[in-house]
């Protein structure tokens, strides 16, 4: 599979219940044709056609025929096909897995799986038994009931929490031969990014705080709840009592106030952020400052500097990180 010097970021748009794509400019570069689209990954888009999922290149190339019941987007060159298993883009199996699993796909070469005998409907996990697989398919971690895995290996680390007898867990870190390398320690924790990971204390009233790469507190818990770095921000909750979440910087100061209901990471310098008891979605920059007014429904970020907004109509559009609009529905 060569993709040569086709777009590498496009975007899916619908005009009488069709999917088309435009590029980041705006442009429309394929015609609307498909049941459904989502936004490239690793240069090919996700459609829908007769019920059937594939892959697609700029050019509207097939890259992967559409013969798959579902699929999650490319993720290292490869991609998860649900009740099939992984599939590289020349739509080779090379992990087969009959039964439902839950997958992010391939980070920094690893995969964690979650998957169960007994799966709802909505795919709801029961019973869950989490593994970790190596991009040749190999299990790194044998499918086990003690550990359930974050989504992803990030920095060489697995978050992991551990079932304790009594029915609750603690928390740590394997590496990706399956050893503990930070302790069972915290009552939670959430993947490494920037050298830093988010954590709850098991002790300090639950508080969370930041560890680095070796497992020591390079922020101090004080915060209700924390999450991941990007691009040197990360949002947490107040030291207080109250809800509200903000951003603070690696020295744990808040340098955008917590006063949202609800934020998203920052990306292109932007993020998406919820205010007021209504969720009202908009975007601020790194200053805290809106460059959209929190007045839509639904804001995502997609790739290079694009957002993704839907209105209260549902209508969609596109947005980058200066604030111009790229693409509004008609």
């Amino acid at each position: 599979m060569n993709t040569g010097n086709k777009i590498k970021f496009f975007y899916p748009f619908y005009r009488d219940n069709k999917c088309g794509f435009i590029d980041k400019s705006g442009h429309e570069i394929i015609p609307p044709m498909y049941e459904y689209g989502t936004h490239s990954a690793e240069g090919l888009a996700v459609v829908r056609q007769n019920g059937a999922y594939g892959f697609i290149d700029s050019d509207n190339a097939t890259v992967v025929p559409l013969c798959h019941e579902d699929v999650n987007n490319v993720r290292e060159k490869s991609f998860f096909s649900w009740g099939k298993g992984f599939f590289d883009l020349d739509n080779n199996c090379f992990f087969e897995c009959k039964e439902d699993i839950i997958t992010s796909g391939f980070h920094e070469g690893f995969a964690c799986i979650t998957r169960s005998s007994g799966l709802t409907t909505s795919r709801q996990i029961s019973t869950p038994t989490c593994g970790l697989i190596s991009r040749t398919g190999e299990w790194i971690i044998e499918p086990q009931t003690k550990y359930y895995f974050q989504p992803d290996v990030c920095q060489g680390l697995l978050a992991t929490s551990m079932w304790l007898p009594n029915g609750s867990m603690l928390s740590g870190f394997l590496n990706t031969s399956g050893e503990i390398v930070i302790p069972f320690n915290f009552t939670s924790a959430r993947s490494f990014s920037e050298d830093f990971a988010p954590v709850r204390e098991a002790v300090c009233n639950g508080k969370c705080g930041y560890i680095d790469l070796h497992g020591n507190y390079a922020i101090k818990p004080k915060f209700n709840d924390a999450w991941e770095f990007s691009e040197g921000l990360a949002a947490a909750s107040g030291t207080k009592k109250s809800t509200k979440i903000g951003f603070i910087n690696k020295e744990g100061e808040f340098v955008i106030p917590p006063k949202f209901s609800a934020v998203e990471k920052f990306h292109a310098n932007c993020a998406p952020v919820s205010i007021g008891c209504n969720h009202k979605c908009g975007l601020i920059n790194t200053k805290g400052e809106f460059i959209l007014e929190p007045c839509f429904s639904e804001i995502k970020y997609c790739s290079s500097d694009i957002f993704k907004v839907v209105d209260n109509e549902k209508k969609l559009y596109y947005i980058n990180s200066l604030g111009d609009w790229i693409y509004k529905a008609k």
